[in-house]
């Protein structure tokens, strides 16, 4: 998984170099950041190797994981054998059309076999290099989550000697003053629905 931001960029967003603490935590935030944009955007960035992924048949529409390179669409018996290679400019419709990162695919005519699992997509399933909104936002997050630290907006308890920390609800805190920059940012990358038909 690519990095969706540097120390360097969290740095130049808080104005400042970063603790020797807050070094070490920098990978926690970092992790945590690009978990929740995966999960808002339903993929993630980054340069993977040509994997495939199964869907069951027959409908004319499959919904798919995002995907920037679909290189075949096999169907497959129940034993993973191919039965057919489909041609993707002649028969399929790989879409949406004008988008480089694709999440349906269509039978130009008919639909597919019926069956589960039963047709294979072979491709790079992600959504491509990380772009500069991505880095700038996950700089802005990273960065607001150290600036949380650093202000002291943690609760903790100590009870007979055992103590344990809670971070404040991001809806109270530095980073909630965002979290409408970042939404909208997040909101160009969430999914594109496939057509009902």
């Amino acid at each position: 998984m690519a990095s969706y931001t540097t120390r360097e960029r969290v740095e130049a967003f808080i104005k400042r170099e970063m603790s020797e603490n807050e070094i070490i935590l920098f990978d926690v935030y970092l992790s945590a950041v690009q978990k929740y944009i995966d999960s808002k955007i339903g993929g993630s960035f980054g340069s993977v190797n040509e994997s495939v992924k199964y869907y069951d048949g027959g409908k004319s529409i499959i919904d798919i994981d995002k995907v920037y390179d679909v290189s075949a669409v096999k169907e497959l018996d129940s034993e993973g054998n191919v039965i057919y290679e489909f041609d993707i400019e002649e028969e399929l419709r790989v879409r949406p059309l004008n988008d480089s990162v694709k999440n349906w695919i269509g039978k130009r005519y008919g639909c597919f076999s019926k069956g589960i699992g039963n047709i294979g997509v072979w491709g790079k399933f992600s959504l491509g290099d990380v772009p500069e909104d991505i880095k700038y936002i996950s700089s802005m997050m990273v960065g607001s989550l150290i600036i949380e630290g650093y202000n002291g907006k943690m609760v903790s308890e100590s009870i007979e000697g055992y103590s344990r920390n809670f971070a404040v609800s991001l809806d109270k805190g530095e980073l909630s003053s965002k979290r409408e920059i970042i939404d909208g940012i997040l909101l160009k990358y969430m999914e594109n629905e496939a057509p009902l038909i």
